[in-house]
């Protein structure tokens, strides 16, 4: 399930389409999208609106398809993947889409033209990020790292190490300038991201939650809300944070 962003559509996935509804018009349906018929009997484990609210994408097994939601077509049908794609974030211009899958690689596209740019190797399947200028990419690594590369075809920045858990959130400040990362054990590291997209070699903050961290907003460039998963007793924690310790 996805809520376009003006907050006017939702967005449900099943096993045979996408149904979109209009929220100001109790709850009306507003389209139905079909999938093509060789993915209608596949599960969809993503569906997400571009950051403008003019397209919609969504990922059966190992393909990713795309529709412009005014003419209601598909746009673009992204194919490559070995293994099931699990994640999928649009760039902040909307015109490129990074996909991460259980085949062990996260991969850039150019939505305009479905074309590949890019393939990043050894990707955990656990999570991603991409700056506010959608120019850097960062991704966990299966060796508990956090790899940054260029979103115009993939080059490596930098490989920041620190974590001896996957890495299963990642978040960049509002200007980019701080990265969040943060493990299955709650473990949260901030480095600082210069213009090049290096990082810090050793992370300027820590700070340890008591479960793993499910959700983050930047209130501003120098403090963030964070929650955790809540562990076995389903209790979720929050913190805020402040880079400069104090808040």
């Amino acid at each position: 399930m996805a809520i376009s962003p003006d907050g006017k559509k939702v967005a449900t996935g099943g096993y045979g389409g996408i149904e979109i509804w209009n929220t100001q018009e109790n709850k009306k349906k507003a389209q139905d999208i079909s999938l093509r018929p060789s993915l209608s009997g596949g599960l969809m484990r993503c569906v997400i609106f571009s950051p403008d609210g003019m397209n919609i994408a969504t990922s059966v097994n190992q393909v990713t398809q795309v529709w412009n939601l005014n003419t209601w077509k598909e746009t673009a049908l992204l194919l490559g993947h070995e293994g099931d794609i699990e994640q999928i974030v649009f760039s902040p211009n909307a015109t490129k889409l990074v996909t991460g899958a259980t085949d062990g690689t996260a991969r850039i596209w150019d939505i305009s033209n479905g074309k590949q740019l890019a393939v990043l190797k050894n990707y955990a399947g656990r999570s991603i990020g991409l700056s506010p200028d959608g120019r850097m990419l960062a991704a966990g690594l299966f060796s508990n790292s956090v790899y940054l590369a260029s979103m115009e075809n993939g080059t490596r920045l930098m490989i920041a190490e620190g974590h001896t858990q996957p890495v299963t959130m990642l978040s960049f400040s509002p200007s980019g300038r701080f990265l969040l990362s943060a493990d299955q054990l709650g473990m949260v590291l901030f480095w600082h991201v210069e213009v090049d997209g290096q990082v810090t070699k050793t992370p300027m903050g820590i700070y340890v939650a008591t479960n793993e961290i499910g959700a983050v907003y930047w209130h501003d460039e120098q403090h963030v809300v964070l929650a955790d998963l809540g562990g076995m007793q389903n209790h979720p924690h929050f913190y805020h944070l402040a880079l400069d310790g104090m808040w």
